[in-house]
């Protein structure tokens, strides 16, 4: 995906605190999807404990139907190997930052 046009890319750099961080991170996200655009989550470091545990299962949905392409800053530990995240270097992440139409900051 980063070497195409991206309709929306997703930067989520928070640690999840509360009840509803993880739905309020994949809220957008799922709407872009729905309306049928490319889209690419780059999660920076501190947002990957949003993949962690019970409420972590939320976004195996992106993966499960291929609704978005889950990018991490970071290299994520082996208990994350189900979500498929690509960690991309610096200057990939101007790449996706310069190809995408929107850009939404969590």
């Amino acid at each position: 995906m980063p070497a195409a046009e991206l309709d929306v890319l997703v930067e989520v750099g928070f640690e999840p605190s509360g009840p509803f961080a993880n739905i309020e991170a994949l809220e957008p996200i799922l709407a872009a999807a729905a309306l049928d655009y490319s889209v690419a989550v780059l999660l920076h470091a501190p947002a990957l404990a949003l993949l962690r545990g019970e409420e972590g299962r939320r976004w195996q949905q992106l993966v499960d139907f291929e609704l978005a392409e889950i990018l991490s800053t970071a290299n994520p530990d082996e208990d994350l190997n189900s979500f498929a995240i690509r960690s991309v270097q610096p200057a990939e992440v101007e790449q996706l930052r310069s190809n995408a139409r929107t850009i939404l900051t969590l």
